[in-house]
């Protein structure tokens, strides 16, 4: 039945004379789809293959990567593969293996966290289409820290779950950047030299970082949600909207939601830009990325890598990238032209803007830079 559903996908839109069916894609890869919980199709990886979208669907050589690179590639070949967000088998690094990779070096670790948007509290959730969060994982295995959470149902759940954890506080709170700081300025002891800071809120992450820098300092490794549509070198930032405020003219403001999922967020090179040099990209897990403190980047050499191979391994050359949210589809735009390097930056970024003119809802910031 997923087969005969495949068969029946529409090909993707064409770019520069590219295209290719979506069950192509499926045999190239070596994979079996099946059906998993209500209804979505999970994607198994045959363990004798490299997780890749075929070359020839991509403008030029952008997904040509492990004819190109040394092994390892995504950093935790050796460990037991794991399941990422899109429901693939992958060998990034799991939060375990980054707290090994530090201890391992000698690095010593306060074994505190800092979760903004801590959901129902749990290391993997089924809800929706299942949700792993790295710092709950932690918390679940003894470590320390401070979790936010901005529905009062799942708060509820959060708290219930670690109400006998001592040195766990789940805070209810509908964050922003201006109340976010305010709250850790009362928590900077239990946050004192903490080594994770998880960020996923659904909006506008990138724009959390400095609060928490100014209030309780940098963290060791930080994970967090990301536009992936852009590469490195274009920087997209949603500007945030404060509760209860209104564009003039916008109907569409009341619900952020109402927005496309490519206008919402920020990409990895706005990060990377707000970070500056105090830390490095160590890898981009589909739809989230984790960055080290550059101090500590000799402990991961995957962050010897440029941001543009890191971001295509881990998401432009992911199969779900091109096939795997119906968004996409009905977009009517055709993102892989974000990755033709053959295209000026200008031309890439021109691109963006015209497909954000009819979005009048949205405020956002786009600019562009050589990510290195």
């Amino acid at each position: 039945a997923c087969m005969d559903l495949l068969q029946g996908a529409p090909a993707e839109p064409l770019l520069e004379g590219l295209q290719i069916p979506l069950v192509s894609t499926y045999h190239s890869l070596g994979i079996k789809p099946w059906a998993g919980g209500s209804g979505r199709i999970i994607m198994v990886k045959r363990m004798s293959h490299h997780l890749q979208i075929p070359p020839e669907s991509v403008p030029g050589d952008a997904c040509d990567l492990f004819s190109k690179l040394q092994p390892p590639w995504f950093g935790g070949e050796g460990d037991n593969p794991w399941i990422d967000v899109s429901g693939i088998f992958v060998q990034h690094r799991q939060s375990y293996s980054i707290v090994q990779s530090l201890q391992d070096a000698g690095i010593p670790l306060s074994k505190r966290v800092l979760n903004l948007g801590a959901f129902d509290g749990s290391c993997y959730s089924e809800k929706f289409y299942g949700n792993f969060d790295v710092a709950n994982c932690l918390v679940n295995v003894g470590w320390e820290g401070v979790l936010f959470e901005g529905s009062p149902e799942y708060h509820h759940e959060a708290a219930t779950r670690h109400k006998d954890k001592e040195n766990v506080e789940v805070v209810l709170q509908l964050i922003d950047p201006v109340s976010l700081a305010d709250s850790l300025k009362r928590r900077r002891d239990q946050l004192r030299d903490f080594d994770l800071l998880k960020i996923d809120i659904d909006h506008s992450e990138c724009l959390f970082l400095e609060p928490v820098f100014n209030t309780v300092g940098l963290p060791k490794v930080i994970h967090a949600e990301i536009n992936p549509i852009f590469p490195p070198d274009l920087e997209f930032v949603e500007q945030f909207q404060y509760p209860g405020e209104v564009i003039e003219g916008a109907e569409a403001d009341r619900n952020r939601h109402s927005k496309p999922p490519y206008a919402t967020g920020c990409s990895v090179g706005a990060f990377l830009s707000i970070m500056g040099p105090r830390y490095r990209l160590v890898q981009v897990e589909y739809e989230d990325a984790l960055f080290v403190r550059s101090d500590l980047a000799h402990v991961f050499p995957e962050s010897r890598r440029t941001p543009t191979v890191l971001w295509q391994l881990g998401y432009f050359c992911h199969p779900f990238a091109r096939i795997g949210r119906d968004w996409l589809m009905k977009s009517g735009l055709d993102f892989r032209l974000l990755a033709d390097e053959r295209k000026s930056l200008d031309a890439r970024s021109n691109f963006m803007a015209k497909a954000f003119a009819d979005l009048k809802y949205t405020r956002y910031n786009l600019t562009h830079s050589v990510k290195t």
